[in-house]
């Protein structure tokens, strides 16, 4: 009696089955081999292209940098390859294959050390294993269906890695030129017409290999520095990348140096070394720096612009040699025989008198008619030099005393120089306030073409009584009016804003303004490398000395009437005699910047007038002496950038202390360093009642900090007049103790109505390894600064957001949308920085805003200016959902770098509502299409009815910049499109806002210029 039929047919099905997955199993056992030969040869080949680009890279760190498309593609073969190693170690066991030890040195045997340990001996190592066991392991084993498993785990694996070798091979996905790091200057005033022809004609000289040096020539306050900057600032849109990698204007390095120092040979090498990071220089003598520049320059492609050389200097010794193949140096001077063989000479003419009478009137507005004719007199009288010109407008704008400015005017000789001219300035200059008068004089401790930093100075106006302020809160109040002062100044042309950060006196201001001091017996005496002698030492009121030593035997200067003693940037200078000090009673501030001094002299606690002691950037110095507790009038110290790590008992009893400046430890993530033991003795800071400015500087993550941070939050909390704060929180909680508890947050009973706080710098959380550098925010307004690293429950420190002016987000892992901050509260946000939020999906939700506010209508971001976004990797758009009226109207400044899955900036809504948009800069995002997403055929004449610049870098996948051709482009001055090979062309609305010359660099990639 046989089996049923259906019992046959199921027994029948299920050894088919059985067959069949045996087979598939079989299968996959003996392509094991073809399998992970395939995977390795792709992850050989991954890691190959990877390690080429950083050869590259390290070969060219100057203009090469890698896109944030590649950095991606990156991440993701890092995770095959630890997803493949996991997979090896889980079947190692069960399958036998051989040790990680053993695949290490099939490796080592077969590869270069330089590259991962994925080669093709790892594959024979496992293969010759497998092949072993092919001829004993019975195809019904476990070991047998275990390896199986592994190969169909392979096969997995490997399905991922073609498109990222693909991909990897790709140029657009690889490297980016890095734009010339050219440093904009501020420019007081637009080009003049002449300035832009002369530019040019510069330009033309150094797209010339066989130039190599060319000197601008013409008397002081001609406008050399003037044309320099514009040249400057023109290079950093020039430097154009094409499709092919080659630029149009070969450049790799700008490098602006401003000459200060009668002998400016090592000066232009100190600056030449700081912008080109040539770290191992410190100490080398003149001629190892000379052949260290040399070398580096040599095979790079550089301009050097130097303002202004004074007397004859061999450009040899710096290290610029004219047989550098692609070198130009740029001097401004007044003689063409400053230097050896010149190979083109431009001359700045002074201004004819038409053109001298178009700048009056820009500054001094329409003349009225019984004034023209003396105002041409004037204008006449000013030599056709614009500084004179400039001066004398804004003073006749303020006082519209023609007859005395042509009556003294008159009287200036301008055949005898501008020296001699610059006597006519004495009554202009009369007519100042007197605090206005002394606080230019100070000016004059600073070399000719120095740059003078703006808060430091505000500073030494302070220290020195300069500044009519009195009060409890002394030194915000001087802040303020110093600041007023300074402004003044820079408005009526006595100095030069240079950038946000820098003044410069312009010439016959410092010539005559220092002759107005000598007169008074006001004198001051400016020296490099060198001390004044006893004779000077006597007589002198202020002294500044840089790159000087002391003798040990040297003799105490005899000085009575020394307030200011600035000994900076002197690394030579390790000790000081302790006798040294005894005779200046009356040294108000002494600085001791960048320094190399080891300890301070005892005769140091004995200066009972000292206001201001500047020891940052002494690295050697690593103690502050029990004996700074006889400082009794101090009232600002800055340690910062020194060893010192703690700060003595007897600093609590300085009661005069109103700033207090220190470094606690190094700046970034503590985790992985050696940590130095920090100390602040409890009760230091509650003894210090006039603190009106703290800085503590100490990186996250260390251990000491984090032992005593909460004591020195209490004793800070109990401060009453605390109005600068800048401090690091390492979580929200602290933060939240702090402002809870904080007097000075509390009170607003102050002069100014208003919050005792002035500004604060909060950094809250780790900031770990984050890839893009420090926010450099405008110190001339005050700060109000956040930056949250990674940290949680920011509705603990509404207050602290309700107040930022500026907010940092970096690396935070798990965010979706800034709106998760509760954005609507930031109602003072001004400039905005999100960083390395690898999860980010928008940076407003304007859905979640409703949801949270049950449904109240109002603009969000309404004050915000600057927005920068950088590293996002997910990042899809701006702003998603609804979108409220009136909201971040105010921007000018939108900035996205690295943001790999964004495929357009803007949609329609978003770009009307940028009322105030001036500069748009995209780079680096691989897939985006277009810079404004249109839907519709609506007319967009409206939208951007500000922007001046844009700029488009790096987007391999860049379409269009718009799809509508009614945009007017009404404000656009310059565009910039650099390594946009999908790009094949501009709406024609576009095209027609910019000039003639711009229109024709299109066709080479090349699009940059500045319409008039």
């Amino acid at each position: 009696m046989g089996f049923p039929l259906p019992v046959i047919d199921s027994v029948y099905t299920a050894s088919k089955d059985l067959l069949v997955y045996v087979k598939s199993k079989n299968t996959l056992f003996r392509e094991l081999n073809l399998n992970l030969s395939s995977l390795l040869t792709d992850l050989v080949t991954i890691n190959s292209k990877r390690f080429e680009h950083d050869q590259k890279i390290s070969l060219s760190a100057l203009n090469l940098k890698k896109t944030g498309g590649f950095i991606t593609l990156e991440e993701e073969a890092d995770q095959i390859e630890k997803e493949f190693q996991i997979l090896y170690l889980k079947h190692q066991e069960v399958c036998r294959l051989p040790s990680a030890a053993t695949l290490h040195a099939a490796s080592a045997q077969n590869s270069a050390s330089t590259m991962p340990a994925m080669t093709d001996g790892v594959s024979l190592s496992i293969m010759n294993a497998i092949k072993e066991k092919d001829r004993k392991l019975s195809r019904f084993s476990k070991e047998f269906f275990n390896i199986a498993r592994f190969s169909k785990d392979i096969v997995r694996l490997s399905r991922r890695t073609p498109r990222l070798v693909e991909l990897l091979s790709r140029s657009t996905l690889q490297l980016t030129y890095r734009m010339v790091n050219v440093v904009e200057l501020q420019h007081p005033s637009p080009n003049p017409a002449h300035h832009v022809i002369q530019i040019r004609e510069i330009l033309r000289h150094v797209s010339d290999q066989g130039v190599k040096k060319i000197v601008v020539t013409g008397p002081a306050g001609v406008g050399k520095t003037s044309l320099l900057r514009g040249f400057n600032n023109q290079l950093k849109h020039l430097t154009m990348p094409k499709d092919d990698g080659t630029v149009d204007l070969e450049l790799d390095l700008v490098i602006w140096v401003s000459v200060s120092r009668k002998d400016g040979v090592e000066e232009i090498q100190n600056a030449i070394v700081k912008r080109l990071h040539l770290q191992d220089c410190d100490g080398l003598s003149t001629k190892d720096k000379m052949d260290a520049i040399s070398i580096f320059l040599n095979s790079r492609r550089y301009v050097v612009i130097i303002d202004e050389i004074h007397v004859h200097t061999n450009l040899d010794s710096v290290g610029l040699h004219d047989n550098h193949p692609n070198g130009t140096v740029v001097i401004a001077t007044k003689s063409t025989s400053i230097t050896q063989k010149v190979d083109v000479i431009i001359e700045v003419k002074r201004l004819s008198e038409d053109d001298s009478l178009i700048l009056f009137r820009s500054i001094y507005g329409e003349i009225e008619e019984k004034n023209k004719q003396n105002a041409q007199l004037a204008v006449v009288s000013c030599g056709g030099i614009p500084h004179n010109i400039e001066l004398v407008a804004r003073f006749l704008q303020e006082t519209n005393s023609f007859p005395n400015v042509i009556n003294i005017l008159g009287r200036a000789d301008i055949t005898q120089g501008n020296e001699k001219f610059s006597d006519a300035y004495f009554p202009i200059f009369e007519n100042l306030p007197k605090d206005v008068q002394d606080c230019l004089f100070y000016c004059t401790v600073f070399p000719l073409n120095h740059r003078i930093p703006k808060e430091y100075l505000v500073e030494c106006w302070w220290a020195e009584g300069l500044l009519d302020v009195e009060g409890l809160q002394r030194l915000r109040g001087g802040r303020l009016e110093g600041w007023r002062i300074l402004n003044q100044l820079i408005g009526d042309y006595w100095l030069d804003s240079f950038s946000d950060e820098y003044v410069k006196m312009p010439i016959l201001c410092r010539h005559m303004v220092k002759k107005w001091g000598d007169s008074q017996n006001r004198v001051v005496w400016v020296g490099d490398g060198r001390l004044p002698n006893q004779a000077r030492w006597k007589k002198a009121t202020r002294v500044r000395a840089t790159s000087c030593s002391f003798e040990p035997d040297a003799e105490s200067p005899a000085t009575s009437n020394l307030t200011t003693l600035l000994l900076q940037d002197s690394p030579d200078l390790v000790q000081i005699k302790d006798s040294f000090f005894i005779g200046m009673k009356e040294l108000a501030i002494f600085d001791l910047f960048k320094t190399g001094i080891t300890s301070l002299p005892t005769s140091i606690f004995g200066l009972t007038n000292l206001v201001s002691l500047y020891v940052n950037g002494c690295y050697s110095l690593n103690e502050l002496p029990a004996e700074i507790e006889n400082l009794k009038k101090l009232e600002l110290l800055d340690t910062r950038g020194s060893s010192i790590r703690s700060l003595p008992v007897e600093i609590g009893k300085m009661s005069s202390l109103r700033c207090l400046r220190v470094t606690l430890g190094t700046k970034g993530c503590n985790r992985e360093m050696r940590q130095e033991k920090v100390i602040i003795p409890l009760e230091i800071i509650r003894g210090l009642g006039k603190l009106e400015e703290l800085i503590i500087e100490i990186g996250c993550c260390n251990r000491s900090w984090s032992e005593i941070v909460d004591d020195v939050v209490e004793e800070i909390s109990s401060l009453k007049i605390l109005t600068t704060l800048h401090f690091h929180f390492p979580n929200v909680q602290t933060l939240q103790k702090f402002v809870t508890a904080s007097i000075s947050w509390k009170n607003i009973h102050t002069t100014w109505n208003v919050s005792t706080f002035h500004s604060f710098k909060f950094s809250v959380g780790c900031c770990e390894q984050v890839q893009y550098g420090e926010l450099k925010v405008s110190q001339v307004l005050p700060q109000k600064h956040l930056i949250l690293c990674n940290a949680k429950d920011i509705s603990l420190i509404d207050e602290v957001v309700k107040q930022m002016s500026t907010f940092e987000v970096v690396n935070h892992s798990r965010i979706k949308s800034l709106s998760e901050f509760e954005l609507d509260k930031a109602t003072e946000l001004k400039v905005c920085a999100v960083k390395d939020c690898k999860e980010l999906l928008s940076i407003v939700d304007g859905d979640q805003i409703n949801d949270m506010r049950g449904g109240i209508m109002e603009g969000v971001l309404q004050k915000l200016e600057k927005l920068h976004l950088f590293g996002l990797m997910s990042l899809q758009c701006i702003w998603k959902g609804e979108f409220f009226k009136m909201s971040i109207a105010k921007l000018k400044v939108l900035t996205l770098h690295d943001c790999p899955k964004l495929t357009d900036v803007l949609s329609v809504e978003l770009a009307r509502a940028l009322l105030s948009l001036e500069h748009l800069r995209v780079d680096n995002c691989c897939i985006l299409e277009q810079i404004i997403r249109v839907e519709t055929s609506n007319n967009l004449a409206d939208i951007l009815p500000k922007l001046e610049t844009l700029e488009v870098e790096n987007l391999p996948n860049l379409k269009t910049i718009c799809e509508s051709y009614t945009i007017n482009w009404t404000s656009l001055r310059r565009i910039t499109i650099k390594d946009c090979k999908s790009l094949q062309s501009v709406p024609l609305t576009l095209m027609l806002s910019l000039s003639e010359e711009v229109k024709n660099l299109f066709a080479s990639r090349v699009l940059s210029s500045e319409t008039n």
